[in-house]
């Protein structure tokens, strides 16, 4: 009897091939399957859908001309850094262009670094169908008398682009005044966006004045990120006015991320045992207005630099309104739960990811009561909350041991590397990520310790020294116990 043949992947019919391809998401293990055969070059090749160019732009004749069903090109990598695309060849932006648009002619998703307004009008010629875009610029405009375009037309001409429904601008510095005006010259485009985001934007902040035009201006977003200026000692500053209007001007929003300004200077040494300085102009009252018109609301981030006190009624209206929430990420918020019973942040029964930072007030009772009422948490985030302790973690977890995979907890005070570690037993077996302060603080080990009645040799590190260090760049281990 003759030996039967077996059955192999490449006999697989190629309509069957081409959908297992397109399923592959992961950059290597492409590049691993287009080295297999040329057959399978060829389908990966036509199954690929995101590219990024590292390249020189100087070097053009290098430039693939294979992936053909690109959707999404990625050009802010492009060496030499902080050149532009366009204008750094002596063959000129139009000649670049053509290229790119014979190579890629199927972009939708661009993500490029731009100069000056002349590259974002190159942007908008070339890809006037494009839905989604990201522009990169880490230092400040270029000021160019001689460049024929004004500094404050940039955002305007990347609003030609009629099809766009996607604008990540987070990378992008510009000034925050620039932003308004654009949005209400460019109505139709304004309208038709779903994302925007506008993190990171600049160093200081959108105002109450400027939050109002942009979200009149976009009134069908789905998704907003918005750098903010919370500090009442400003003038205009965001407080309950601006979130009501936010929330009656873009009431389909499904996610909104408000940030201020002071958390991307905030330094680890910048977190203290007591509240802010000052209390924010947001109240209970005007969140709870907030809530009201926000019905569609997924996501949700209030990064506040000053205190929010007494939030807990608060946060009930949120979880009463907002009935499809699943993510909710906090900062300086107090009086979150008040107990006994599961009120405040306890009463968030569909929360699947919660991250709270610097609440002051924040128990070990607290975490227990979330432990208890929200039963679906899958991600628990835990950053400057000083007053909990091994005993409220671990109580936490014990109730969350069925579902949450995903921890961090870092700059707690009573809670160092060795603590933390301890904390999380409850869940060791089925934690898939996680993220702590390796800070083995021995003063604070020793003290509790004492209160133990422990001795202190069993169980506590030494001191992380700089020859360990050095070990540890090297690639050698180094021995904390």
């Amino acid at each position: 009897m003759g030996r039967v043949r077996q059955t192999q992947i490449s006999d697989l019919p190629g309509a069957v091939l081409t959908s297992i391809f397109s399923l592959v998401s992961d950059s290597r293990t492409r590049n691993n399957m287009a080295l297999a055969c040329r057959d399978w070059y060829l389908l990966e090749r036509q199954t690929r859908s995101s590219l990024m160019l590292r390249g020189n732009v100087c070097n053009l004749m290098s430039l693939p001309h294979s992936f053909r069903n690109i959707t999404q090109l990625d050009l802010s990598c492009c060496s030499p850094w902080g050149y532009s695309v366009f204008q750094s060849t002596s063959t000129g932006g139009e000649m670049v262009g053509q290229l790119l648009r014979e190579a890629f002619p199927k972009v939708k998703d661009v993500a490029i670094y731009v100069r000056d307004a002349v590259d974002i009008q190159m942007v908008a010629w070339l890809w006037p169908e494009v839905e989604s875009l990201r522009l990169v610029r880490w230092h400040q405009r270029a000021m160019e008398p001689g460049s024929g375009m004004e500094i404050g037309t940039e955002v305007e001409c990347l609003l030609k682009c009629q099809n766009l429904r996607k604008l990540d601008l987070s990378q992008f510095y510009c000034w925050t005044e620039d932003i308004p005006p654009a949005l209400e010259t460019e109505t139709a485009t304004a309208a038709n966006l779903l994302y925007l985001d506008l993190l990171k934007i600049s160093p200081e902040g959108f105002k109450t004045t400027e939050i109002t035009a942009i979200t009149l201006a976009c009134k069908n977003l789905e998704q907003l990120f918005l750098l903010c200026q919370f500090d009442p000692r400003y003038l205009d500053s965001v407080g309950n006015q601006a979130l009501a209007t936010l929330a009656t001007n873009c009431p389909r929003l499904r996610v909104l991320h408000l940030v201020d300004s002071s958390e991307w200077g905030a330094l680890r040494s910048d977190l203290n045992d007591d509240f802010a300085e000052e209390d924010a102009n947001v109240t209970r009252q005007g969140l709870g207005t907030m809530f009201k018109s926000l019905p569609h609301l997924e996501g949700l981030a209030l990064i506040l630099g000053q205190n929010a006190r007494n939030s807990g009624p608060a946060l009930e209206q949120l979880f009463s309104h907002c009935t499809k929430l699943t993510s909710l990420q906090l900062s300086q918020f107090h009086g979150l739960w008040f107990g006994p019973q599961e009120d405040g942040i306890a009463a968030g029964s569909r929360l699947t990811e919660l991250t709270i930072k610097n609440s002051v007030d924040l128990s070990d009772s607290s975490l227990a009561a979330i432990g208890r009422g929200c039963k679906r948490l899958k991600k628990l985030c835990l950053r400057g909350c000083r007053g909990i302790t091994e005993e409220g973690v671990r109580e936490c977890v014990s109730s969350l041991s069925k579902t949450l995979i995903d921890v961090e907890i870092f700059c707690c005070r009573l809670l160092p590397g060795l603590e933390t570690l301890r904390a999380l037993e409850p869940i060791r077996n089925s934690i898939q990520r996680l993220h702590l302060d390796c800070v083995w603080d021995v003063e604070v080990v020793a003290l509790q310790a004492r209160l133990s009645s422990t001795p202190v040799q069993s169980y506590m590190p030494r001191r992380y020294t700089d020859d360990d260090r050095l070990r540890c760049e090297n690639g050698e281990s180094a021995d904390l116990f």
